[in-house]
């Protein structure tokens, strides 16, 4: 049996491990860096998302105690911070998440509190996709956003299923822009192939 309720601190474990597994597999910026789940693991021990958790707007699928789906989300406003002593490809990945974030706040103005619902990390296990877990994650926060005054939502969407499962729910605004993933890389290795990579949408803006 499947119960859903709202992540609290106490899971970040859980989560970070799932993102660690799920990611290394799943995600398309991990796959083409060819992060490796032990070159990713550093990530488990960083709090950064801890911030956002707190807030009471994740919500997590678990079976008895195992965390096997979730959405990571909150006020776009609230600040949270990327890990930096962590394998070299798995910090270029934060890198271009440091350079998606600089090229949309230069699009819009200063964020405040309750304008934007961020809606971030959406993972669920092997075994447990196509069940349509995450989407039910997704709707129980979602609904939490709009009970609390929010009227837009904003997403990063490097990963195309997350606009797949926002688009069932939401109204999209806007597309905030594009960009070249070898453009905004710090520190490029040749052998990665940058140019393989093209047009991966930077920010998406919906209505509630």
């Amino acid at each position: 049996m499947i119960d859903f309720r709202v992540l609290t601190v106490k899971d970040i474990p859980q989560i970070s491990h799932l993102i660690v597994k799920i990611f290394t597999k799943q995600n398309p910026t991990f796959l083409f860096l060819k992060v490796t789940e032990e070159e990713a693991h550093g990530m488990e021990e960083n709090d950064d998302i801890k911030p956002l958790i707190k807030e009471g707007y994740s919500i997590g699928a678990f079976e008895g105690d195992r965390l096997v789906s979730f959405i990571v989300s909150g006020d776009l406003s609230t600040p949270f911070y990327f890990p930096k002593t962590l394998p070299l490809k798995t910090l270029i990945f934060y890198n271009i998440l440091d350079k998606m974030t600089e090229f949309i706040f230069d699009k819009i103005d200063e964020v405040q509190p309750k304008q934007y619902f961020f809606v971030g990390w959406l993972i669920t296990d092997e075994g447990y996709q196509g069940k349509g877990l995450v989407q039910q994650c997704v709707k129980q926060s979602l609904n939490l956003a709009r009970e609390s005054g929010f009227k837009q939502a904003f997403t990063e969407a490097s990963n195309p299923v997350t606009r797949i499962v926002l688009d069932k729910f939401l109204k999209l605004n806007r597309v905030m822009g594009q960009f070249n993933l070898k453009d905004y890389v710090y520190e490029p290795q040749p052998d990665y192939e940058f140019n393989k990579i093209d047009n991966i949408v930077a920010g998406l803006i919906y209505d509630f």
